[in-house]
């Protein structure tokens, strides 16, 4: 039995006698179930969880497709992945359709999100949720296996960065501007491209040393997508569950008397009524059954 944000419990008492007891339902042990769903990460307005929700679906839905589009038909998108691929040791394309994959992922569950709101249907909530479980738990694993190969990442980045930087100073000696120029010229050129070098070295190490940061910032928002989802199921869920309870109360029970031949026999009053004189006992009724 569950009603009002309550759930029974078998619990044993004092004597070694079993008993119910009603506890609040709650998310992974210490939340209960929210009627709000806030503004994230800074939390500076509140929405109807409903509302929030729907908005929330929207916005997983629409940055699902632009990322996908993104993977898709940028080449430059594509090459961003090649330091994560390599460090990885898996292909390019696969490390693509992982993303892909996820990302289709987050669209159905935007749409699932937006049906469950449009309907009230407690079945496409707990989807909605189940979904949002998921994610979070494949985000949990990728996040932590991007961390175990943070160094490989760093040195594939700085790889990358290099090869691109000798390539433009390359291209720049080969210009009309520096073919005839001397070799003070050409050797501050080659001191601008070490320059160059370092700054990029740098630039990458301080940006993957906070790399942590915005995982766990990730991280945070999907647990939180989890428990609106999980709210917005059991609200659902209570309020299918007080509609049927009322309509049984509601429905009315109907019988008929049968007997063993399978007539229908006339329904009779429970008062005994008494013999007029002259009259014998009445009649004993035939033996009926209650279908």
């Amino acid at each position: 039995m569950e009603s009002q944000g309550l759930v029974s419990v078998s619990e044993t008492a004092g004597d070694g006698s079993p008993r119910q007891i009603q506890r609040e339902r709650k998310f992974a042990g210490c939340l209960t179930r929210t009627e709000t769903c806030a503004c994230y990460p800074c939390c500076c307005c509140c929405f109807p969880i409903e509302g929030g929700v729907k908005a929330l679906g929207i916005l997983n839905a629409v940055g699902g497709i632009c990322i996908i589009l993104l993977l898709a038909f940028s080449e430059q998108q594509q090459r961003a992945l090649e330091p994560f691929a390599e460090a990885f040791g898996i292909p390019l394309s696969v490390l693509l359709c992982i993303n892909l994959i996820q990302n289709g992922v987050s669209i159905c569950a935007g749409i699932c999100a937006i049906l469950a709101v449009e309907q009230k249907s407690a079945r496409l909530a707990k989807w909605f949720f189940y979904v949002n479980l998921y994610m979070f738990v494949f985000a949990l694993v990728y996040n932590l296996f991007t961390l175990a190969h943070q160094g490989g990442i760093e040195a594939s980045m700085k790889k990358t960065y290099r090869e691109k930087v000798e390539q433009q100073f390359a291209a720049m000696k080969e210009s009309p501007t520096f073919a005839n120029a001397d070799s003070e010229t050409l050797a501050s050129l080659d001191a601008q491209k070490e320059n160059t070098l370092a700054i990029s070295d740098r630039v990458v190490s301080a940006g993957l040393s906070y790399m942590w940061l915005s995982l766990v910032f990730g991280l945070m928002y999907l647990f939180y997508l989890v428990y609106v989802s999980w709210s917005l199921s059991v609200k659902y869920e209570e309020a299918s569950g007080s509609v049927s309870s009322r309509d049984a109360r509601a429905m009315p029970v109907s019988f008929a008397l049968v007997n063993r031949s399978g007539q229908a026999v006339a329904p009779f009053s429970a008062e005994p009524q008494s013999p007029q004189a002259g009259e014998g006992p009445p009649p004993s009724a035939p033996p009926f059954q209650v279908v």
